[in-house]
């Protein structure tokens, strides 16, 4: 019982919570909703970064199995997604980087997935997952963008032809990012949820925190796999005022 009182306190401390997002997070955007990213901009730190970081860490330590999962075959991707990283975060932000996958749950706000191009699709090979969205890592990995998206109420058949032609088409010198919008009845980060439990979406005075992921596309050249890299804000309802648009 003390142990998950912790944990309860650590994931809805208000620390880790932010105030806004560096975008309009309210605003209505049709699917898939996606811009040009400059790699300048591409990694973000804000100021709940010191109490997600020590969240991931404990996540990695105590939960390791449900936040990081990893494909045979996949090592090269990994070292490169750490190598990319770990180059943005010298350049841009003057720090020193990972020097594992695994390492980018204290190093970096946002959650890493990669995937990988194949006769099927793009299917996802490695992900180190801290704050997933009401989704399991274990029902996603090794398995193609369409199976990803299967519960995704907004995305359907058509949705998937469409999403799976932007990887297709995504070039390493043409980034790109989006960001989504959810509400939720709690605050807490680590959210894992199956596909065959599907969480009761809050209405009215029940959407108390504004979840939004800024979730960006990048090709990575040497491997050809899609860095798929996910910053996750939570507001409080009482801080919403704060970003653009209305509830």
């Amino acid at each position: 019982m003390a142990e998950f009182l912790g944990e309860l306190r650590n994931y809805m401390s208000d620390s880790v919570l932010q105030r806004r997002a560096p975008y309009p997070a309210l605003t209505q955007r049709a699917l898939p909703s996606l811009q040009v990213l400059d790699l300048q901009d591409w990694l973000l730190f804000d100021e709940s970064e010191a109490a997600q970081l020590a969240l991931r860490e404990e996540l990695l330590a105590e939960k390791r199995d449900e936040v990081l999962a990893t494909e045979p075959g996949s090592k090269e991707a990994q070292a490169e997604a750490v190598e990319m990283i770990s180059d943005h975060l010298s350049r841009v932000h003057g720090r020193s980087g990972p020097r594992r996958f695994e390492d980018l749950a204290g190093s970096i706000q946002e959650d890493v997935v990669i995937l990988q191009p194949r006769p099927e699709g793009h299917v996802m090979v490695a992900a180190l997952l801290c704050f997933p969205a009401s989704w399991l890592l274990s029902e996603k990995i090794g398995r193609p963008m369409a199976v990803i998206h299967e519960p995704v109420d907004e995305i359907g058949p058509r949705m998937d032809r469409q999403i799976e032609r932007v990887f297709e088409g995504l070039r390493v010198e043409r980034p790109l990012w989006r960001w989504n919008r959810l509400w939720y009845h709690e605050p807490g980060l680590f959210q894992p949820r199956s596909a065959n439990d599907r969480r009761e979406k809050p209405a009215g005075v029940e959407k108390l925190y504004l979840r939004s992921e800024r979730q960006c596309l990048v090709r990575m050249p040497r491997t050809g796999c899609v860095m798929f890299t996910i910053h996750t804000y939570v507001v409080h309802a009482r801080d919403v005022g704060g970003w653009a648009g209305t509830v």
